[in-house]
């Protein structure tokens, strides 16, 4: 099980994994805003992981379970 947050708040549109500043970024990275506004909220949020981690971005932390059983999970995870 991990923890995430989604990103931008509310919308159920990304899990931004909250594990590292790592992975935080890539989750981030995932989100493509097309307005100046979603572009300087991710930048922001890009930079508030980078000073201050994962933690600081808004809303509370969810965790998530893979959809199949946990070793079939795993057997497909690595045949990609």
């Amino acid at each position: 099980m991990s923890r995430y947050k989604d990103f931008p708040p509310g919308w159920n549109h990304i899990l931004v994994p909250t594990a590292s500043r790592t992975t935080a970024h890539i989750g981030l990275a995932m989100y493509t805003p097309c307005r100046w506004k979603g572009e300087l909220s991710q930048n922001i949020a890009w930079a508030g992981v980078r000073m201050f981690g994962p933690g600081v971005l808004p809303g509370r932390t969810v965790s998530w379970d893979p959809p199949e059983p946990r070793d079939r999970w795993e057997r497909l995870m690595r045949r990609i």
